[in-house]
């Protein structure tokens, strides 16, 4: 079995260029983070244009405090409008809204509370089990009125 090896339009490691791509935004460089946006967008033999799309949402929640979400997917229906029936080297005219997506992260207040959470509390089990089962516990004895809208 033949492995393949995961290399960029310009011969960049796949992974380095993802890391440094989420690294970026983390830092708050929009010029870095655009330029390996399109070193994977332009990379055309694995199509990594959906996972780019992708990898912005999970930042959004990952590492940004700024609810951006709701823009990067406006512009990432904004990308598949203009790309629409465009041939995979035609669609230069989407990377513009990919750029737009990628600037908003960078500029965007930086927050890891979500990952932290997860890692420290869930996965480390870090809340005492006597505590879990008092919360359960008060969960069970409290009536919670749903209202007819928020």
């Amino acid at each position: 079995m033949a492995i393949v090896e995961l290399v960029t339009k310009q011969g960049y490691d796949f992974y380095e260029v993802a890391s440094a791509f989420q690294k970026a935004i983390r830092r708050g460089d929009g010029r870095m983070a655009a330029y390996w946006a399109l070193e994977l967008y332009d990379t055309t033999e694995f199509n990594w244009r959906r996972y780019v799309w992708k990898r912005l949402h999970i930042i959004a929640c990952e590492d940004i405090a700024d609810p951006i979400s709701k823009e990067i997917e406006a512009l990432e229906q904004s990308h598949d409008l203009v790309n629409k029936g465009k041939e995979k080297e035609e669609r230069k005219p989407g990377r513009l809204m990919l750029v737009k997506a990628t600037l908003l992260a960078a500029a965007a207040n930086k927050c890891r509370d979500a990952d932290h959470l997860i890692v420290l509390v869930y996965e480390q089990n870090t809340i005492p089990p006597e505590e879990l089962r008092a919360d359960l516990a008060a969960a069970k004895d409290t009536i919670e009125e749903i209202p007819d809208s928020l």
